[in-house]
């Protein structure tokens, strides 16, 4: 065989063994939980609503859960425990990539212990959050346990905000509470909140 078709023949074995691979490529989550009853997670998008929008759930099955989809293109979700979908609850943030992920999901009371391997948009995320933590805490530290007292002493809702807080836990369509939330926008923008 001549020099120039095994060039040839080289090069195209290289290009389609790189084209395999990256078609091949998928998000692959595995994850379990500590101290949690929860049945699922949620992976939530920008702009979706929990409780009305096609949104990803993972069940939880004892303590471990699986996921694995292929994605067009890198994606920011929220991470909230199962039940958030009906009653709401903290959330962590996550990027998506067709990679693999690994994570440690705590109750919300500790979702600061949560940990993630995994993905290089996760890894820049922690750099960032860990360098602002050093910087900020201290300084934030204060004014998060004043917040804390006024939640206890149920003094850091208006009287009008409290009633519309209770609507919102009553309301039954996603029509409803986008008028409840409007007004509780309106609230905010009158300094009433």
């Amino acid at each position: 065989m001549k020099l120039i078709p095994k060039i040839i023949l080289l090069s195209l074995t290289i290009l389609l063994f790189n084209c395999s691979t990256e078609k091949d490529q998928f998000l692959e989550i595995n994850g379990k939980t500590v101290g949690i009853d929860s049945k699922s997670i949620l992976l939530i998008k920008a702009g979706q609503y929990p409780d009305s929008d096609s949104i990803i759930e993972i069940p939880i099955t004892d303590g471990k859960f699986y996921y694995k989809t292929k994605l067009d293109f890198p994606e920011s979700v929220e991470l909230f425990l199962g039940e958030a979908k009906n009653q709401g609850g903290r959330y962590m943030p996550l990027f998506l990539n067709n990679e693999k992920i690994d994570l440690t999901i705590y109750s919300e009371e500790e979702f600061d212990k949560n940990q993630v391997i995994g993905g290089k948009l996760n890894s820049e995320y922690k750099k960032y959050k860990e360098n602002y933590d050093n910087k900020f805490n201290s300084r934030i530290k204060p004014l998060q346990d004043s917040i804390s007292l006024l939640f206890e002493n149920d003094q850091y809702h208006s009287d009008k905000a409290k009633l519309l807080y209770a609507e919102l836990r009553k309301a039954k369509s996603h029509d409803e509470k986008i008028i409840i939330y409007e007004k509780l926008g309106d609230l905010k923008e009158a300094n009433q909140h």
